[in-house]
């Protein structure tokens, strides 16, 4: 089994950086081969990575069943009209309660969001569905985005019992924090995340999640010139 690894792209223009090999995730030295890679949601610089490992080593790639919606979403703002939006570019469409088998593994799929969530043993493997609890949670700002759908996915994921081991796909390190992290658990999200903590309604959520983001519009802001040739932002 493989993480999907990213490929070396421009990050504010969604753009590759050429045919190199990816630069983040796993190689593929000679011999590499793998039963399964499982994606947990549709970043390009991974599924981009995902397709080139495939290439590679011929291990299947995989991904959540929403992929379609995802991409009748993005696929306009990137001027992608004519990419099939059925999946066709995967080999496995995972629903809920699907399962996995590689090795001696049994991995069980949770549809959280637009990500997935496998669970693997006392491990639940997020994506970006959940943050560090001193982080919180994503923004869902994005086209598409639908915070009540956020809500219920991340309750799925804090109905797991609590010695459940949870790993983030991503940490920005809130001020405070200079180390990066990875690992936090169903315990300490219920009782320390700073959005979905015990005691937090999902109206209260829903709300904090459509106010105003100062984070999101400084990034917008910095985002550069406008887009060239061949180069699609997200708009």
């Amino acid at each position: 089994m493989f993480p999907a690894p990213a490929i070396q792209y421009k990050g504010a223009a969604t753009r590759r950086a050429g045919q190199q090999s990816p630069a983040v995730g796993i190689g593929a030295p000679a011999g590499l081969a793998g039963e399964d890679q499982a994606d947990v949601h549709a970043h390009a610089n991974h599924l981009a990575g995902g397709h080139w490992l495939r290439d590679q080593t011929g291990a299947p790639l995989v991904i959540g069943a929403r992929i379609g919606d995802v991409k009748r979403v993005f696929a306009p703002r990137f001027a992608m009209d004519d990419l099939a939006n059925d999946g066709r570019q995967f080999d496995m469409l995972l629903e809920e309660g699907a399962t996995l088998s590689p090795g001696n593994l049994t991995i069980r799929v949770l549809q959280t969001a637009a990500c997935v969530t496998y669970l693997v043993g006392d491990a639940a493997f997020v994506g970006d569905t959940l943050l560090m609890p001193d982080y919180g949670t994503p923004p869902c700002d994005f086209p598409g985005g639908d915070a009540a759908m956020l809500h219920a996915s991340i309750q799925k994921i804090l109905a797991l019992p609590p010695e459940t081991r949870i790993f983030v796909g991503r940490d920005y390190l809130p001020a405070g924090r200079s180390d990066c992290a990875c690992e936090t658990s169903v315990a300490a999200q219920k009782a320390g995340n700073i959005h979905v903590h015990d005691g937090v309604s999902a109206d209260d959520f829903i709300a904090m999640r459509h106010a105003p983001c100062p984070r999101c519009d400084a990034g917008a802001a910095a985002a550069g010139p406008a887009q060239a040739a061949g180069e699609y932002r997200c708009r």
